[in-house]
């Protein structure tokens, strides 16, 4: 009879938190004995490995390494505008659109560092949080200030007068925009689950924790 003289499977838990891969090598010999009897020897050998995969060290120090420096220039940014706050420069550059823009960078920073580090725990949730924001405070404070050096412009050439304050600017552009992103994530947040699941990877054999969402 023909046995086949090795076998390579493997095996992974949907929901499990370790994944193994394992190959298992099997040999047969058969002969007669004196006594004309079969006798049948078997060997194994399996080696077993923890197969879930994860990035490498340096491309998550490289990570959070980047987040460091946009927070530390972001920070020095931030306390040169408050010292020289009251520059008339500084001034007409609407300060509560550049603390806000200061923000929503931070934010953006600080997802570098999630974006290596998930999934974890509710990580997969709070990174999308995190980016929204951050993505939405730069743009939303880009476009009111760009806005508002248009009109200040087009009001000077009509011998006008733009008398929009920063208050008025940041509910418009930034407050309102932000509640409707509020509504969106509380929306989106509530109505999906969420969380990481281990994919198995059949072509390099290994198990990835993903963020799933759905």
């Amino acid at each position: 009879f023909n046995l086949r003289p090795a076998t390579d499977c493997s095996i992974y838990a949907q929901n499990a938190v370790v994944g193994i891969t394992f190959n298992v090598t099997m040999s047969y010999t058969n002969y007669l004995n004196s006594d004309n009897d079969m006798v049948l020897h078997e060997s194994m050998q399996s080696e077993f490995i923890n197969a879930i995969f994860e990035l490498p060290l340096g491309i998550k120090l490289l990570g959070h390494a980047a987040n460091v420096i946009c927070t530390i220039c972001t920070l020095i940014t931030a306390y040169i505008m408050w010292r020289v706050r009251e520059h008339p420069i500084i001034l007409g550059s609407r300060l509560p659109f550049m603390y806000t823009l200061i923000v929503g960078l931070l934010l953006a920073s600080f997802a570098l560092s999630m974006f290596v580090t998930v999934p974890w725990s509710i990580g997969c949730t709070s990174y999308v949080w995190v980016l929204a924001y951050g993505i939405l405070l730069i743009l939303t404070t880009l476009t009111g200030k760009t806005w508002a050096i248009f009109k200040v412009f087009q009001a000077a050439d009509n011998l006008k007068v733009f008398d929009w304050d920063n208050k008025r600017l940041m509910i418009a552009f930034v407050a309102i925009p932000c509640g409707l992103m509020l509504i969106l994530l509380i929306a989106w947040t509530a109505s999906q689950r969420h969380g990481s699941k281990l994919v198995f990877d059949s072509t390099n054999s290994y198990l990835v924790d993903e963020c799933q969402y759905g």
